[in-house]
């Protein structure tokens, strides 16, 4: 992933030399529902900007909450991305309005533990022979993203920045559902009908397509 955000940070640090004199590079970490990772930059003249980010750790600020039939589903969104942004300084000054991509690497687990008897598919189970049920949660990879925020420097060559926005990454996947620990956890005819309960639960969440942004940095300028 680091070397993503190098090739993406590149033509950052090739800015032509007609805009030398009014460039500014910027350099720091973001932090917020996309994850905390580096974050480069560069202010191309008053009104052009871009940077380039790696989101590496996770936040686990955003949950997912999923549900078929009886079941409610759970669970923290993993953030991993890189991605680059244009930005767009209409007077000239701190307030921005961005937008660009990102490589995602979003995923969840979606678990459940029912506790009372629940119909699965053509049959009525109890939370014994159920045991825990798993989902896999995934989205796709390229994501286009749009934000509005500001930057400005907060102390000399110390800037702070704030953005809030949506990547659209479209109608999330689950890609298998799974009991553990159930005495039916190895049963194939449960599994057939785990996998209805999985269509039903990506059904749920198929108007999930948009992923909340709201990040903050702190960097220098040089």
């Amino acid at each position: 992933m680091l070397r993503c955000l190098l090739l993406i940070a590149a033509p950052l640090a090739l800015a032509g030399p007609a805009a030398a004199e009014e460039t500014a590079l910027s350099a720091g970490l973001a932090a917020g529902t996309l994850g905390i990772g580096p974050e480069v930059g560069v202010r191309l003249n008053r009104n052009v900007g871009m940077r380039a980010s790696a989101m590496l750790a996770d936040t686990r600020l955003v949950d997912v909450d999923a549900r078929s039939d009886d079941i409610d589903f759970g669970g923290h969104v993993r953030t991993r991305s890189v991605g680059a942004m244009l930005d767009f300084y209409p007077d000239g000054g701190g307030f921005r309005l961005s937008t660009g991509f990102r490589l995602n690497g979003h995923k969840a687990v979606l678990k459940a533990t029912p506790t009372t008897n629940t119909t699965i598919g053509t049959r009525t189970v109890t939370p014994v022979q159920i045991g825990t049920l798993r989902a896999s949660y995934r989205v796709r990879d390229w994501a286009p993203a749009v934000t509005v925020g500001y930057a400005g420097d907060v102390a000399p060559r110390l800037t702070l920045g704030v953005e809030a926005g949506a990547v659209y990454h479209g109608a999330p996947r689950i890609t298998a559902l799974r009991s553990q620990g159930g005495t039916l956890s190895d049963d194939p005819g449960f599994a057939a009908d785990l996998e209805r309960e999985r269509m039903l639960i990506e059904n749920d969440i198929g108007d999930y397509k948009f992923y909340p942004v709201v990040q903050a940095s702190l960097g220098l300028r040089f």
